[in-house]
């Protein structure tokens, strides 16, 4: 099942890489849930797709205006918020939202 698939924008299935045709396992889980707005809680192994998985959909409901014009995604360390902070900027560089990546210490 490819990602326009799964009710997301075209513009954030552009934005994707042509390596990312298809969602991982848990992509193809998360991201209708979360779209339904249900709770979500997965856990996958490192490079398994997790930050898309919740990010598409968090950009997808914010493009909708079902949520708040604004998101704030915690996460434990700096290299990982920096990661984070790509990938949603890279998912959402067709569209209006603007993402950025703070770091407290």
């Amino acid at each position: 099942m490819p990602f326009t698939k799964l009710s997301l924008s075209q513009e954030l299935t552009a934005a994707l890489p042509e390596t990312f045709s298809v969602p991982t396992d848990i992509q193809a889980l998360a991201i209708p849930a979360i779209l339904d707005h249900e709770d979500v809680l997965a856990i996958a192994q490192t490079g398994s797709g997790k930050t898309l998985a919740y990010g598409l959909p968090l950009l997808q409901l914010i493009l909708e205006g079902q949520n708040s014009s604004k998101a704030l995604v915690l996460v434990p360390t700096r290299e990982l918020a920096s990661q984070v902070t790509d990938a949603l900027l890279m998912a959402a560089q067709n569209t209006s939202v603007r993402a950025v990546c703070i770091c407290g210490g």
